[in-house]
């Protein structure tokens, strides 16, 4: 196979990959008590660490872009503007799990805190609104 015909079946597949956990990340579900919050997390970690692959890909997608276009010069301007497409692809994959990593966190804080303020109402119904 000639390397053009690799590098953009390479995007195309980074492509493919960054777009399938994209849609993952688009849950905009945080949960509606601790537990829920914290299974949401360790499911948002597993998504993580299935990122690293798709990162590699990337990492492949440039070495391919420079090999490309050491090999065929007149390729050049196609072969920049798709590795940009696949790198800008990333750059929007890994914001968009920073920041909803970032969601989880302050909801399990929120839900920390609920749960506290809860048990301290109980407490004071129980003890005569003594504190």
């Amino acid at each position: 196979m000639c390397s053009v015909e690799l590098f953009h079946r390479t995007c195309d597949e980074a492509r493919d990959w960054m777009q399938e956990k994209m849609s993952q990340l688009d849950i905009a579900e945080v949960g509606a008590d601790l537990k829920t919050v914290q299974a949401l997390q360790r499911r948002h970690l597993h998504l993580e660490r299935e990122l690293a692959p798709v990162q590699e890909k990337v990492r492949r997608v440039k070495h391919l872009a420079s090999s490309v276009t050491a090999s065929y010069p007149n390729e050049k301007s196609n072969v920049n503007a798709r590795r940009a497409e696949v790198q800008e692809l990333w750059a929007k994959v890994k914001a968009k799990a920073d920041e909803r990593r970032s969601r989880l966190e302050d909801a399990v804080g929120q839900q920390i805190f609920i749960n506290s303020s809860n048990n301290l109402v109980r407490y004071t119904r129980r003890n005569g609104n003594r504190l």
